[in-house]
C-alpha cells in the first residue's frame, strides 16, 4: 500500500497525492542521474536518441477509476492506496543495451526496492504494446516511502506506436477491456465475432443474443452496443435477454435484476423515452436489495434526471437529495458522487428559479471536485460552466464570460481543440455574446462549436 506523509497507509485521495506531490522531485532527480551516467558513453551524436520524460501526475479522475476497476476488493483497504503510478515517467533508449544497463543500474540501487517489474518486450499485450514496466519504492526525507513508475521504450518500437494511434486506440476501449488477461482475450473475441470487416454483423448478432446464455459475455456485449458502437436497440435486446437467465449463485437475483433495469434505463433515457425509462426506474426502487449503497444512489441520480425532463422538478429534487444523502452516509463528503449530487441538486433549484440556492450547491460541487480531481480536470470546468450559465440568469455578464472562458481553456488543456466538450464552451460564448448584442462575436462563436 502507498504511505502518506506520516508514514501510515494512505486513507483517501488527499493523503494519497500530497505524498506523491512530494516524492516526484526525488523521482525525477534518480531517473535523471541513470539517464546522464548511461549517455556518457554515447558518442555525441546519438545523445539524443536517449531520452528522459517526466508527464504530469496521473489526473485525480483517472486513479479513482483505476481504484474503482482495479482495486476496490483488495483487503486491507482502500482501494486507491494499491495505485502506484501517480508519479510516472518513461526513458527511451535507441539500443537495447543501453536499455538493460538502465535497468540493472535500477536493480542494483540500495536506495531503490523493486515492487514489481513487468517485460512487455518479451511477452507484449494482446494489442501488441511492448516496453519494460517497474514499480519502485524510494524513501522520501527519511519520514514515507512511495511506489513510484517508469517505463522503459525502445525508439523503434516506440515510434511505430505514434504512427500506428496506438495510444488513442487504447483509450477508445480501455474502460471495455478492462480485467485480467482472460478477460481481455474474450473481448476481442467479442469485436471479432460481431464484425465483417469494418461492419457490424447484425443477423450473426441476432443469433448470438438468442443463442447465448452466458451472462458475462452478454452483458459485456450489451455495454459495447450501448456505450461504444451506438446500438441502442441491440444493447436493449441484449439486456432484456439477461433479464432471463438465472443469477449467479453469489448474486441476488434482485441486485441483478436492478442493474439490468438501470441499464435499460439508461438507454431508454438517451433515446428520449422518459416514460419507459421511469418505468423501469422505478421497478428498480421496488426491490429489495442487498446492495442498497451503489445501486439506490445510482437509481435516485436517474429518476431525478428523468423527471427534470418531464418537468417534475419537485420530485427531481427529492430524489437528488436522497442519493446525496445515502452517498454521505457511505463515503463522506470528499467524494465525486457527493459532487454530482450537489450539481445536480444544483441543477434542479436553478430550474425553480432559486439561484442563490442553486449557487451554493454550485460552490459546494466545485469545492470537492477541485480536492477529488484537481484544477484542470473536466468536472472542475463543468462547474465552471454551471456557475457562467447561473450568471446570465442574474444578469452578470463579465461575470459569466471569466466562467465560460476558464471552463474552456481547462477542457482545451485536457482534450485540445477539437473535442465536444469544447464545442459546448463555445456555443455557450456564443449564447453570451448575442446577449450582449455582439451578433458578429456570437456567430463566429456559433460557427467554431459546429466545426
Amino acid at each position: 500500500q502507498q504511505q502518506s506523509v506520516s508514514g501510515k497507509p494512505v486513507e483517501n485521495i488527499v493523503e494519497l497525492y500530497e505524498a506523491a506531490q512530494r516524492a516526484r522531485p526525488l523521482f525525477n532527480d534518480l531517473i535523471v542521474k541513470y539517464v546522464e551516467a548511461i549517455r556518457q558513453s554515447i558518442p555525441d551524436d546519438d545523445i539524443d536518441s536517449t531520452s528522459f520524460i517526466l508527464p504530469s501526475m496521473k489526473t485525480r479522475e483517472r486513479t479513482i477509476e483505476k481504484a474503482n476497476d482495479d482495486y476496490s476488493n483488495r483487503v486491507p483497504g482502500p482501494g486507491i492506496s494499491y495505485v502506484h503510478d501517480i508519479v510516472r515517467g518513461c526513458v527511451i533508449f535507441s539500443s537495447k543495451d543501453h536499455l538493460i544497463k538502465f535497468v540493472t543500474m535500477l536493480k542494483d540501487d540500495p536506495s531503490v526496492h523493486i515492487v514489481k517489474s513487468k517485460n512487455r518486450f518479451r511477452d507484449p499485450t494482446l494489442t501488441g504494446y511492448r516496453d519494460f514496466n517497474i514499480k519502485f519504492q524510494i524513501e522520501i526525507d527519511g519520514a514515507f516511502k512511495h511506489i513510484c513508475e517508469i517505463q522503459i521504450h525502445h525508439q523503434g518500437i516506440k515510434t511505430l506506436e505514434i504512427e500506428l494511434n496506438s495510444h488513442e486506440h487504447y483509450e477508445f476501449f480501455r474502460t471495455f477491456y478492462g480485467g485480467a488477461t482472460g478477460g481481455l482475450e474474450e473481448r476481442l473475441e467479442d469485436l471479432k465475432m460481431i464484425g465483417i470487416g469494418e461492419c457490424l454483423d447484425v443477423s450473426s448478432m441476432e443469433a448470438i443474443i438468442s443463442e447465448c446464455k452466458d451472462a458475462d459475455r452478454l452483458e459485456r456485449l450489451g455495454t459495447l452496443f450501448d456505450d461504444y458502437l451506438g446500438e441502442p436497440k441491440l444493447a436493449l435486446k441484449v439486456y432484456t435477454k439477461l433479464l432471463d437467465l438465472p443469477s449467479e449463485e453469489n448474486e441476488s437475483t434482485n441486485d441483478v435484476k436492478a442493474r439490468i433495469f438501470l441499464k435499460i434505463a439508461k438507454v431508454l433515457q438517451a433515446q428520449g423515452k422518459f416514460k419507459d425509462a421511469m418505468n423501469f426506474l422505478k421497478r428498480t426502487l421496488a426491490l429489495t436489495l442487498e446492495d442498497t449503497s451503489n445501486i439506490i444512489p445510482a437509481c435516485c441520480t436517474r429518476i431525478g434526471r428523468v423527471a427534470m425532463h418531464q418537468g417534475q422538478l419537485d420530485y427531481a429534487k427529492e430524489m437528488f437529495e436522497t442519493a446525496l444523502d445515502i452517498n454521505l452516509k457511505v463515503h463522506g463528503e470528499k467524494n465525486e458522487y457527493v459532487a454530482l449530487a450537489y450539481r445536480d441538486i444544483g441543477q434542479v433549484v436553478r430550474d425553480q428559479g432559486q439561484l442563490e440556492s442553486a449557487k451554493k450547491m454550485y460552490k459546494k460541487s466545485l469545492k470537492i471536485n477541485r480536492v477529488v480531481y484537481g484544477e484542470n480536470n473536466q468536472k472542475v470546468a463543468e462547474n465552471y460552466s454551471d456557475f457562467g450559465r447561473l450568471a446570465m440568469d442574474q444578469g452578470q455578464l463579465d461575470y459569466a464570460e471569466e466562467m465560460f472562458l476558464k471552463a474552456k481553456a481547462i477542457n482545451v488543456q485536457v482534450y485540445g481543440e477539437d473535442n465536444q466538450n469544447v464545442a459546448e464552451n463555445y456555443s455557450d460564448i456564443g449564447r453570451l455574446a448575442r446577449v450582449q448584442g455582439q451578433l458578429e462575436a456570437a456567430k463566429e462563436m456559433f460557427e467554431k462549436a459546429r466545426d
